[in-house]
């Protein structure tokens, strides 16, 4: 239950969500994923931390440049599973 309360506690910031979501189609660098949600360097480069403790979003190095990605495809699933969730409330 612990590991669960922290990654739930992780995903409770919107930027960090839309970094999540960003990642959906593949791997991101730093500057792909600041053209896409439009967040400062250093506040993406705090999210990503956070995510990459929380086992989340993984990275590897690439030549000069390094890739974030989603840990598993689940994780996109749970995030859709949460927007049905939200959208039958409304």
């Amino acid at each position: 239950m612990k590991e669960l309360h922290r990654i739930f506690k992780v995903l409770s910031d919107q930027n960090r969500l839309e970094i999540l979501c960003c990642m959906q189609d593949g791997p991101k660098s730093v500057s792909q994923i600041i053209a896409s949600t439009a967040l400062s360097q250093p506040l993406v480069s705090f999210h990503l931390k956070a995510l990459r403790e929380a086992g989340l979003v993984i990275a590897h190095r690439k030549s000069t440049i390094v890739l974030n990605e989603l840990s598993s495809p689940q994780i996109i699933t749970l995030l859709e599973g949460f927007q049905k969730i939200c959208a039958d409330k409304a």
